[in-house]
């Protein structure tokens, strides 16, 4: 998903040529235009690679938990089918014992235990209380049956003291029993905890098979050149690291681009030396792997064998109560345990060898820990050197972009002195506009005739003024001026002037004089200062046809004064609009220019993109899988350096085990020699109490009839465990082999395989998991009789059909056969 969004890139373009480069100089030095440094690279999105990891972690867990929920499936099998046999079992132990106590009680007389009602042991497992109440009603019984026993065999002289030192050894054997039995359960649940480590190695050895199956399937076609063949043989030499030469300065102060090539085949050099000594030291760790696994499996045997020996104790703790009322039953018992003693002293022997073994082992890893511990040095001289590189490339990066801010601070200065030019030429736009405007203002005023609005018009100091706002002014002075003299009037009458009076009389005719004059003047300036003396009626109205005339006289003179006015401010306008127009006409023809130039710019730039992406999408794509094979690689590094300080504490824990040993050999020895002595005591016993086993003849006969069939049983139960031993061996063969096959597939995966050689392996390897029969299921179940395994589906179709055969071999088979199948 992540290559489709990416442009490929060209197998046929060498990924490290150099760009062509531009010569603007007289010198020829290499430069580039317009102080762009083609070596900058846009910053890489990682969107893409943080959904394609989600997604990958997603899957991976995904995968980790149906494993967990088919391994627990399985346990859940396991444990139902444990749980049946120990039910039946219980049954059977049921059954037995009332069969054997009414037995006894048909040839022993009780009249205090004819009441007492059988007691059933309780079904449900996790019933404490009730199986303690039922075997606290068992043991009473038991007892009771004993005394009537002896109470028969009172009539006959009974060696006191040898029953005491018999009881007294037999308490003795009992605790040294439940010793026995703490030190197995504390050997058990070592086994366990083992157990549990190795299952969690085994979930992230699945993980790590799973992260490099998905980055396999993944990984983009090599171009030649860039990384070498898996299969060629490379020399273990660390690349040598060349300092990046720093960029040179162009005359005209911009940067000249470098060639990252070195940089790069240094790092892709650097990441596979880092690889080979990785993948050494996973062959040192696969092979402590099998090591590991070896030894969990002798710890299964252990297991089995300590579980066994646990569920022997304690029948052999509940038979000790019939010690004294059996002796034939005793001796067989000490037989056994004799046996059992020298079994338990040849597992000590065996576990010595493997503590040798171990030990050994753990020679042969401090050597190797020692070896890595040196690689790993080496390692971090090799990613010091690759910090330096970074730090460097990071510096000629931080140049290139102040070189690129410096030209983006020039082209802002460019700007700034357009946007000053074009607002210069908007401000004479608008004074043009402002000199029209009062042009057309004074034309009003010439057409309506009014002077006093044509100088206002004119003035150039009333253009930003408005004509009412000035009459305002003049009508504001005006009333300023008459109410100063209205208060100075008021004054005087307040106070009481004599001559207020005359003053308002006088200023009256002061203000009807003014009017008069006003009026005198303009008729005056008409027809003379004799005009009315000599003025006749048609006079007057020549006259008043001449004031007409008058007022249009002078309207047309002040219309000729605004043409002239308009006519100097429309050559000052026509000025500036020329001087404006050459500043447009420059100001054009520099666009056009610009924009050619940036036209074959932007094309050129273009070009050199779509090969810098394909440069770069190459060189990320080899940079992500080295990186992310490098991060695994450290991750399994450490976490096998963890699990070896583990197995290191479990080795110093196993060599105090030849100890406890040697003393469970002195124990053994002596249990051996106390055994033996009681064998003769119980032969002293035997000739006295011949005369009481001749009268118990038709009891021992019954019982040793019973006996003998629960010994028939015992010996077909026995024949059934040795068949599931023989099937458990075949099954960890086959567990032996997939893990094989498993690390087959990690090399393959390692060494960089194709993915149809991994999902050929994977097919084979599920086509041996698969049942042979139906090629669908996994096989599940088991075929005592000739060792086959099919799945349940397969085998329950036959058994419903009755054609009971098995598929490979035709063998016939009963349903008592088909066994449960665990790979652990």
């Amino acid at each position: 998903m992540m290559e489709s969004r990416k442009r490929p890139g060209s197998p046929a373009e060498d990924p490290t040529a150099s760009k062509k480069r531009a010569l603007m100089s007289a010198t020829g030095a290499p430069v580039h235009v317009n102080g762009v440094d083609d070596t900058e690279q846009a910053e890489p999105s990682e969107d893409s690679n943080l959904e394609l990891f989600r997604k990958e972690a997603i899957y991976r867990r995904m995968r980790h938990y149906a494993r967990e929920h088919e391994r627990g499936r399985r346990r859940i099998e396991q444990l139902e089918a444990a749980r049946e046999t120990y039910q039946a079992s219980m049954l059977a132990i049921e059954t037995c014992w009332n069969q054997l106590i009414s037995e006894i009680r048909a040839l022993v007389t009780l009249d205090d235990n004819k009441s007492s009602a059988r007691v059933k042991l309780p079904k449900v497992t996790s019933d404490v209380p009730a199986y303690e109440s039922a075997l606290k009603a068992k043991s009473s019984e038991t007892k009771s049956l004993v005394n009537a026993f002896v109470d028969r065999a009172g009539s006959h002289p009974v060696d006191t003291t040898t029953l005491q030192a018999a009881r007294r050894e037999a308490e003795s054997e009992a605790l040294r029993l439940q010793s026995e039995c703490e030190l197995l359960r504390a050997q058990i649940e070592d086994a366990n905890e083992q157990m549990d480590k190795m299952r969690n190695d085994l979930e992230s050895a699945d993980n790590r098979v799973e992260r490099l199956k998905r980055e396999s399937s993944r990984a983009p076609p090599t171009q030649p050149g860039s990384v070498r063949a898996p299969d060629e043989e490379q020399p273990d030499v660390k690349p040598k690291m060349e300092p990046s030469p720093s960029p040179a300065a162009a005359p005209n102060g911009h940067i000249v681009e470098f060639d990252i090539a070195k940089i790069e085949s240094a790092q892709v050099e650097t990441c596979m030396a880092m690889v080979r000594e990785r993948d050494k030291e996973i062959d040192r760790l696969k092979n402590e792997v099998y090591s590991l696994e070896n030894g969990t499996e002798r710890l299964k045997e252990d297991l089995v064998k300590s579980r066994e020996a646990c569920s022997k104790l304690d029948v052999r703790l509940q038979d000790a109560l019939l010690l004294d009322a059996i002796d034939e039953k005793v001796k067989e018992l000490s037989e056994q345990r004799v046996k059992e003693a020298n079994t338990l002293r040849a597992n000590a022997e065996r576990e010595l060898e493997m503590v040798y073994q171990a030990r050994s082992q753990f020679e042969d890893g401090v050597r190797n820990s020692v070896a890595a511990q040196a690689d790993e040095y080496k390692t971090q001289l090799d990613r010091n050197a690759e910090d330096t590189t970074r730090l460097r490339h990071q510096r000629d990066v931080a140049q290139s972009e102040l070189a690129e801010r410096k030209a983006a601070l020039a082209d802002k200065f460019a700007s700034i002195r357009e946007y000053r030019a074009l607002a210069e030429a908007r401000q004479e736009r608008i004074d043009s506009l402002q000199s029209e405007v009062q042009r057309l203002q004074a034309r009003i005023a010439a057409h309506a005739g009014d002077e006093d609005l044509f100088a206002f018009f004119t003035n150039e100091a009333n253009v930003q003024t408005p004509y009412v706002e000035d009459l305002r002014k003049r009508l504001q002075d005006a009333e300023d001026k008459l109410k100063a003299q209205q208060e100075v009037l008021d004054v005087h009458a307040e106070v009481g002037t004599p001559n207020y009076d005359y003053l308002q009389a006088e200023l009256q005719a002061r203000q009807l004089a003014e009017e008069l004059k006003r009026r005198l003047a303009k008729f005056e300036a008409t027809y003379g200062q004799q005009a009315l003396e000599t003025a006749a009626p048609d006079v007057q109205a020549l006259a008043q046809t001449l004031e007409e005339k008058e007022k249009a006289l002078a309207a047309s003179e002040l219309l000729r004064k605004q043409e002239a006015e308009a006519l100097n401010a429309l050559y000052a306008d026509v000025d500036r609009l020329s001087a404006s127009w050459e500043t447009m006409e420059r100001q054009f023809r520099s666009k056009v220019y610009e924009l050619a130039g940036m036209e074959e710019k932007l094309q050129r730039l273009t070009v050199e993109k779509c090969k810098a992406d394909n440069k770069y999408f190459a060189t990320m794509r080899v940079k992500d899988l080295a990186e992310m094979e490098v991060k695994s690689l450290k991750t399994t590094a450490d976490r096998q350096a963890a699990h070896i300080a583990l197995l290191e504490d479990n080795i110093a824990a196993w060599q105090n085990l030849p100890k406890k040993h040697e003393e469970l050999a002195t124990q053994f020895a002596k249990a051996k020699e106390a055994y033996e002595k009681r064998i003769k005591t119980l032969e002293e016993r035997n000739t006295r109490f011949e005369t009481t086993q001749h009268e118990n003849n038709t009891a021992k006969a019954k019982a040793e009839a019973r006996t003998k069939v629960l010994e028939g049983e015992n010996q077909s139960l026995r024949s059934q465990s040795e068949r599931l031993k023989v099937q458990l061996d075949g099954s960890k063969s086959q567990v032996k082999q997939l893990a094989e096959k498993l690390e087959q597939m990690k090399r393959s995966v390692a060494s960089a395989a194709g993915a149809e050689d991994i999902q050929k392996q994977l097919d084979r390897s599920m086509s041996a998991l698969k049942c042979s029969t139906c090629k669908q299921n996994f096989r599940e179940q088991v075929l005592v009789k000739c060792g086959h395994t099919f799945c349940k589906g397969c085998i329950d179709s036959r058994l419903s059909t009755r054609q009971r055969k098995c598929p490979a071999c035709n063998l016939p088979f009963a349903q008592s056969d088909v066994l449960p199948m665990f790979l652990q």
